[in-house]
């Protein structure tokens, strides 16, 4: 039968060179996820090509990038005790923010998402949830709504997954949990060595302000972002100028460009050819700065996105053409039931909103200050606003983009996206006409809900939106 292992490399676009590099390692990174050879044959055999489409080489080529970031991921240690220094961050951040200092720190400096990339990973790869299920050294449980990304940087840690950083860049803009489970692991002796620097601001401007053309709002916020880098610079020893900055601003811009090419082949073609499953690969990673770099995802998207001219050419869908399409918040790509349940039901999940953002964010790049740019840039995303101005956002959106719903939920564990999702639909609703839809769940695993529990509700939301389109094409025939 083979090494499955090597099998496992050799499937997701690791040359034959790189599989004979990397196999120790990576041998090494699922001795470290307690992830038996059968987990392995599982995972390639069965669970990734039920929920996604590996026929795809650019779906291989980004499943690889993954890989290949984990197995640097298992060598922090290593990296560590030859005087390397680690920088953590949690999700979300501006990636080029982080990504500037590896651009001036080279191979002394590595960067990482742990929480991020162990959950993506455990989730998406091998469908298992060990780390959140398991012993939970956290104290954080799961029924107290918690974040599982928190959890799951707790328990690694604890197990000796995660290596202490020099310093963990928090940014508690969004997750304001983060910076709270720094502090709640350095009560436990957990992070000793290492330091903390928070990036935050106070969500208190009126609703409907535009935070990025409001000019207080991004003063005070690339002057936080400029004091983080100068604290980070103190812990590590490297210096970070704008040139450095530029950098990874450029590198950062042009995957985000080639998202948003990507999503607007995606949305415009029909019928679909791909599902949210695969396209969420690509875009999970936009507030993710990874220490081996964009280039195994760029030439990834690239490939994919070449596949997905030849399909729209051959006109070949997952779907029959005319199937309706819905937007989501953010497709629950740890749960891949979901969308594959939608798309059951006949309908496309055409493209996530929370990433639908990068023609929104080039707007932004009218600063001569680089930090004033990324303030804008963030300022630009959803979620990271008042509720008005997310609104906006959203129906700005949904009218370049109609879709026939829009699909919420997936977030109770979080108390500013989910009170968000609670006071928005309604306006953004009342604007664009287009109904909005609540499914209740977690997006970082199905532990506390099931495919069968939700299946109901999903009929309900497609036979909604049948009867709803042949409503409107009967008023078009008269």
């Amino acid at each position: 039968m083979g090494d499955i292992y090597r099998q496992y490399l050799a499937a997701f676009e690791f040359s034959e060179e790189e599989v004979q590099e990397s196999l120790p390692f990576w041998k090494n990174v699922c001795g470290l996820l307690n992830v038996s050879e059968e987990d392995v044959r599982y995972s390639l055999e069965k669970w990734i090509p039920q929920y996604w489409d590996i026929s795809l080489k650019g779906v291989r080529k980004c499943i690889g990038a993954y890989i290949r970031e984990l197995i640097q991921f298992s060598r922090l240690s290593e990296f560590k005790e030859r005087g390397d220094r680690i920088i953590y961050c949690n999700l979300p951040v501006h990636p080029a923010a982080v990504y500037a200092n590896k651009v001036a720190g080279g191979e002394q400096i590595h960067i990482s998402q742990p929480d991020f990339l162990l959950i993506s990973v455990i989730r998406v790869l091998f469908g298992k949830t060990e780390l959140m299920q398991g012993k939970d050294f956290s104290c954080l449980n799961k029924n107290g709504q918690h974040c599982g990304k928190n959890r799951m940087r707790i328990n690694a840690q604890c197990e000796g997954i995660i290596a202490a950083p020099t310093v963990e860049w928090n940014w508690g803009m969004l997750c304001n949990e983060g910076p709270k489970t720094d502090e709640y692991m350095k009560c436990l002796n957990m992070e000793s060595e290492g330091h903390s620097v928070v990036t935050m601001m106070p969500h208190d401007v009126k609703m409907g302000v535009r935070e990025a053309q409001d000019d207080r709002r991004v003063a005070y916020l690339s002057e936080r972002i400029a004091f983080a880098q100068k604290e980070i610079s103190g812990y590590t020893g490297i210096v970070v100028n704008k040139q450095h900055i530029i950098k990874a601003e450029e590198l950062y811009q042009e995957y985000v460009s080639k998202l948003e090419e990507m999503t607007r082949l995606i949305y415009e073609a029909d019928p679909q050819p791909v599902s949210c499953n695969e396209f969420t690969l690509f875009s999970s990673i936009q507030h993710t700065p990874f220490d081996t770099g964009w280039q195994y995802f760029l030439e990834a998207i690239d490939v994919f996105t070449e596949e997905i001219r030849e399909r729209i050419q051959r006109r070949e869908g997952r779907l029959p053409a005319g199937a309706p399409k819905f937007a989501c918040f953010f497709t629950p790509y740890c749960v891949p039931w979901v969308g594959q349940v939608f798309e059951s039901q006949g309908i496309n999940i055409a493209y996530d909103m929370y990433f639908a953002t990068s023609s929104i964010q080039k707007q932004c790049e009218d600063d001569s200050d680089i930090y004033r740019i990324m303030a804008k840039q963030w300022l630009s995303h959803p979620s990271s606003v008042n509720s008005g101005d997310e609104a906006n956002m959203a129906i700005r959106i949904l009218k370049e983009r109609p879709v026939d719903g829009v699909l919420y939920g997936f977030f109770s564990f979080d108390c500013w996206i989910e009170g968000m999702h609670k006071t928005t639909i309604q306006i953004i609703e009342e604007s664009t006409e287009i109904p909005h839809y609540y499914l209740e769940g977690n997006f970082w695993n199905d532990a506390t809900f099931t495919k069968e529990g939700r299946l109901s509700r999903i009929q309900n939301i497609s036979y909604h939106t049948r009867i709803r389109q042949m409503v409107r094409a009967d008023y078009g025939k008269k």
